[in-house]
């Protein structure tokens, strides 16, 4: 798109221009579509390059490629080949070295300039692109009317101004208005007009061509070329400078595919891409309304002694939890037991022998009106083990022996014999017979037999039910 520019189109036909006092001006110069003719080579701004022809020999080519490192070429054939979009009949030839003649009387207006070499039979041009030329002058000979014509980038013829001299020369110009040229011809034919270019005639002599940026603009809003894509171009010196890079429309983001409309600038449209979002605690990570997001990762190892969390470098963590069992094999061996429903290990009680005698080595259990199964009678009996010593006595056939650590043992009887015993070590009470015997007033001696203390058995049922109690708690 062409750029905005604050110029108003200069469309003038057969304008008169008075030479400025003491320089002779008697030829018009006029100007044709949208472009204005310049009089004065003060009026070029931003000069780039100035070529003078005074190298050559008169009678040679002048060499394509002689200006192109200032920016300017000549192109030779048909003007559509040179030009993409030129619609344009006719085709340029290879200009050439020229002298003498005196095509130049002075004093020259408008500032042109002749001396030495000439070019004779004009020529078609090109400038660098990025140049963006939009003024061009030359100083054009006293022979016949003569034209410079212009186009645009894309080929479009966008006007022209004619010379028509009075025995005179003068410096002669065109002012795109800020549109860049595509390609500019020199001759004498009126192409506007629609007529085909070419080197007929003996009109086309010239001298010292001089090409400008021009005074392009005054606020940066001159420059902008439509195109938010090609980034901002800016206004520097009333020159239109283009943005050195084009607008970057990377967002960094995996989850939007990026382009750029020249209207709207940068479009960041979400994708359903793939990605990875950093996070080791998410997986089948995926894009979604331009954010990368996954599942979270499962990290219950189903172990209740390990406390499971997810960090988001390392991933998982299973920490063991302190204290925690999982079985009686995690616990202190014979002083606890593993709490299955809190995961604990608890202290084991101590458990009671059959003689009253813990498994920690005290007596804490005492029995009362145990029955030892004699058809004599009965015993009473209190085991406190305090001492250390040997026991013996018997009443009525009872053999009553043991040894005990830090306890004595009284036993009475119905008999009414009694024996007082004192052990050292573990207490231990054994009963070889279980038989009680006695003699009654009749002299008559009564025996009733039992296998065992029932008593014994009864504590010892207590203390396995006590336990599988405990172990299933």
């Amino acid at each position: 798109m062409a750029r905005r520019h604050y110029f108003i189109a200069n469309i003038c036909v057969g304008l008169v221009i008075l030479a400025p006092a003491g320089e002779a001006f008697a030829g018009t110069i006029s100007a044709q579509g949208a472009v204005t003719a310049l009089t004065d080579v003060n009026q070029l701004q931003g000069i780039i390059a100035t070529a003078d022809y005074n190298d050559g020999v008169g009678g040679q080519n002048v060499p394509l490629a002689k200006y192109t490192p200032d920016g300017m070429t000549f192109y030779t054939g048909a003007l559509s080949g040179i030009l993409n979009g030129v619609t344009t009949p006719g085709s340029a030839s290879n200009p050439l070295y020229q002298t003498g003649n005196n095509y130049f009387p002075g004093p020259i207006a408008g500032g042109g300039v002749a001396t030495g070499t000439y070019t004779f039979f004009g020529g078609a041009v090109k400038f660098d692109d990025n140049l963006s030329v939009t003024q061009f002058g030359l100083t054009a000979s006293r022979n016949g009317t003569q034209y410079i014509d212009v186009w645009d980038k894309n080929g479009q013829l966008i006007g022209q101004v004619t010379w028509q001299p009075n025995a005179d020369a003068a410096f002669v110009g065109v002012d795109t208005m800020g549109v860049p040229i595509g390609m500019l011809t020199y001759g004498n034919d009126n192409l506007w007009a629609g007529a085909t270019y070419s080197i007929g005639g003996s009109t086309i002599i010239s001298d010292t061509w001089i090409w400008a940026k021009g005074i392009q603009c005054q606020a940066d809003a001159d420059c902008d070329d439509g195109d938010l894509c090609n980034g901002m171009e800016t206004c520097v010196e009333n020159q239109c400078v283009n943005a050195p890079e084009p607008l970057n429309c990377d967002d960094q983001n995996v989850c939007t595919d990026d382009s750029c409309d020249a209207v709207m600038g940068c479009v960041n449209e979400a994708n359903v891409a793939e990605c990875d979002d950093g996070d080791a605690c998410t997986e089948m990570d995926v894009c979604a309304d331009g954010v990368c997001g996954g599942a979270a990762v499962e990290c219950g190892d189903d172990n209740a002694c390990t406390m499971d969390s997810c960090d988001m470098i390392d991933g998982c963590v299973n920490e063991p939890i302190d204290g925690c069992c999982l079985s009686d094999a995690d616990c202190i061996p014979d002083e606890e037991m593993c709490n299955l429903d809190l995961n604990v290990c608890e202290p084991v009680a101590p458990m009671t022998t059959t003689d009253g005698t813990t498994t920690d080595g005290t007596t804490t259990d005492t029995t009362a009106g145990l029955t030892d199964g004699s058809t004599g009678g009965s015993t009473t009996g209190f085991n406190e083990t305090t001492g250390g010593g040997s026991t013996g006595g018997s009443t009525g056939g009872t053999s009553d022996s043991g040894s005990g650590s830090g306890g004595s043992d009284t036993a009475t009887t119905s008999g009414g014999a009694s024996g007082t015993t004192a052990a050292s070590g573990s207490a231990t009470d054994s009963a070889t017979t279980g038989d009680t015997a006695g003699v009654d007033e009749s002299g008559c001696g009564c025996t009733s037999g039992g296998s065992g203390d029932a008593g014994g058995l009864l504590g010892l049922l207590g203390v396995v039910w006590f336990t599988r109690r405990r172990r299933s708690a």
